[in-house]
Parts: C-alpha cells; sequence; structure tokens
C-alpha cells in the first residue's frame, strides 16, 4: 500500500500548479461535501430579466389588474 501511495505522489508531483491546487481544492473539502454555497454569488451568477422582458412584465401585469377590476 505504502508503494501505491508515493507512486500516486510521484503522480500529482508531476501535474502542473493547476491541477495539483483542484486537487488540493478537492481532498481539504472532501469533494466539495462541506462547502457551504454563498448565497449572494449563487444569485449575482443567475439569469437576469432584459429591459424588454421588464416592460413585457409590467403590460402584463397591467392588463391583468385591469381585468380584475372590471
Amino acid at each position: 500500500m505504502n508503494k501505491r501511495f508515493e507512486q500516486l505522489l510521484a503522480v500529482i508531483r508531476q501535474l502542473p500548479a493547476k491541477q495539483r491546487e483542484i486537487i488540493k481544492e478537492e481532498l481539504t473539502n472532501e469533494g466539495g461535501k462541506d462547502v457551504k454555497p454563498d448565497l449572494k454569488s449563487f444569485l449575482l451568477r443567475g439569469p437576469v430579466f432584459s429591459d424588454s422582458q421588464i416592460e413585457q412584465i409590467k403590460k402584463a401585469r397591467q392588463h391583468m389588474d385591469k381585468w380584475r377590476t372590471t
């Protein structure tokens, strides 16, 4: 088992720094299981409405409001 570990370690040391960093993060976070999502950054990465879509929503609300009051 120790020889396999040393072989694995030798292969990891040959990887580029970026890939070694990814391995380090995976091992530190146990595959990302313990990472708590940052709600603010999650929401900021989400989809957004365009100005034309917002105008369509406003018009639809106006029509619905008018329909409900008549």
